[in-house]
C-alpha cells in the first residue's frame, strides 16, 4: 500500500511539474518572426496550428494550408522583412514587422501589427495582422488612389487583391516543391 501511495504522489508530482512548465510564447513569436524574415517556410509551416486562422485587412484563412500558400507566394516576391517584439499579455503576443517589396513595379513599404494567439503546446492558432489600408493601396496603386474615381472603385480595388491572395495561394498549394529527400509533398503540409 505504502508503494501504491508513493507512486501515485511521484505521478501527481510529475504531471504537476508538466503541467507547470510554461510555453515561452515571445521564443515562439521570436522563433516565428526569425524564419518569417528568413524564408524559412518550414518553421513556420511547423509553428502554424492546422486550423490556424490568419487575417488582415483584406483577407483571411481558415487553416495553415491556405496561410501557408499565400506566405510562399509572398516570400517568392523577395521582399524585405523585419520585425521587433512587442508585449506577452496570457497567450497573445504582439509583434510589429515590417515589409519592403515591389508589386506592379511600385515600391511599397509596409508597418504591420501582428498579434499571435499560442496554445499551451507552443503552436499558433490565430495570427492577425492589422495595417493601414489607406497607406497600402496609396503605395500600391498611387494613380488610381490620387484619382477622382478613387472612392467609387476602392471596393472593387479591395476585393481583387483579396481575390488575387486567394488565387495565388490556391495556386501555390497545388504545385510540388522538392523537399530536402528529394520527394516531393504537397504545400502546406508539415513534413512529418
Amino acid at each position: 500500500m505504502r508503494a501504491f501511495f508513493a507512486v501515485s504522489l511521484l505521478t501527481v508530482s510529475l504531471t504537476s511539474a508538466v503541467l507547470a512548465q510554461e510555453v515561452d510564447r515571445a521564443a515562439i513569436a521570436k522563433q516565428f518572426f526569425d524564419a518569417f524574415c528568413s524564408g524559412d517556410m518550414k518553421t513556420l509551416d511547423q509553428l502554424y496550428a492546422p486550423n490556424v486562422k490568419w487575417s488582415d485587412p483584406i483577407l483571411s484563412f481558415d487553416d495553415r494550408s491556405g496561410t501557408m500558400g499565400m506566405w510562399r507566394w509572398e516570400a517568392a516576391q523577395h521582399p524585405k522583412f523585419s520585425y521587433e517584439l512587442g508585449a506577452v499579455t496570457g497567450d497573445t503576443v504582439k509583434v510589429t514587422w515590417h515589409a519592403d517589396y515591389k508589386l506592379n513595379g511600385n515600391p511599397i513599404h509596409n508597418d504591420v501589427t501582428a498579434t499571435l494567439t499560442i496554445d499551451d503546446e507552443g503552436k499558433v492558432v490565430k495570427h492577425v495582422d492589422d495595417y493601414s489600408w489607406e497607406k497600402w493601396s496609396s503605395q500600391a496603386f498611387p494613380g488610381l488612389h490620387a484619382s477622382a474615381v478613387w472612392p467609387y472603385i476602392e471596393d472593387v480595388v479591395r476585393l481583387g487583391v483579396a481575390a488575387t491572395l486567394h488565387f495565388e495561394s490556391l495556386k501555390t498549394n497545388l504545385t510540388p516543391e522538392p523537399t530536402s529527400k528529394g520527394v516531393v509533398r504537397a504545400l502546406g503540409d508539415a513534413e512529418k
